[in-house]
């Protein structure tokens, strides 16, 4: 799947939610569609802070592709989840496809800094995003990652999108 990546206001402003959650269940199977049947991974998140919009306390979101039995649709750039993970994720509605804005650059991971085990925001490829501006990069596996002691720490990562959130939703004073 190839998409270009957001800034980061975008991100934000293409979210219909954006939230801190726990990844609780990841589940494939195949289901009907007008084409046929295909397979699609369901991730059930714990939400722990809705940052945009609402949110139910449990959210299930849709991605196309997975494995049920021997049978793999691998979609090339699809974010992969695995239980217990912490994320922030940028959603927006109506896709069939993936659910994140800008796929992949809708997700951010929420990792303990090897050396000292304080959390930090990583990331769909695990690099430590040092700055919001590093939203806009391209996911390229083969980058090498900055020291994790540079990445922004969760709380920060929330001011900002509080910061951005509020920038763009004041009232016009021309009117």
């Amino acid at each position: 799947m190839s998409v270009r990546a957001p800034s980061f206001a975008a991100l934000v402003a293409e979210s219909s939610t954006i939230v801190r959650a726990r990844v609780v269940s990841v589940d494939s199977r195949k289901v009907p569609t007008p084409a046929g049947d295909a397979i699609k991974t369901f991730v059930t998140l714990e939400v722990a802070r809705p940052l945009k919009g609402a949110a139910d306390r449990t959210v299930t979101l849709s991605f196309l592709g997975g494995q049920v039995g021997d049978e793999r649709w691998e979609i090339p750039g699809m974010p992969q989840f695995t239980p217990g993970s912490e994320e922030y994720l940028f959603i927006t509605t109506g896709s069939r496809i993936c659910p994140l804005v800008g796929a992949a650059h809708g997700r951010y991971r929420i990792l303990p800094a090897p050396a000292t085990g304080q959390p930090y925001v990583a990331r769909d490829n695990y690099a430590p995003l040092a700055q919001v501006a590093d939203v806009s990069r391209p996911l390229d596996a083969a980058a090498p990652a900055p020291d994790p002691s540079h990445a922004l720490s969760p709380a920060r990562f929330e001011q900002l999108i509080a910061g951005e959130l509020s920038r763009t939703t004041r009232p016009d004073p021309q009117r």
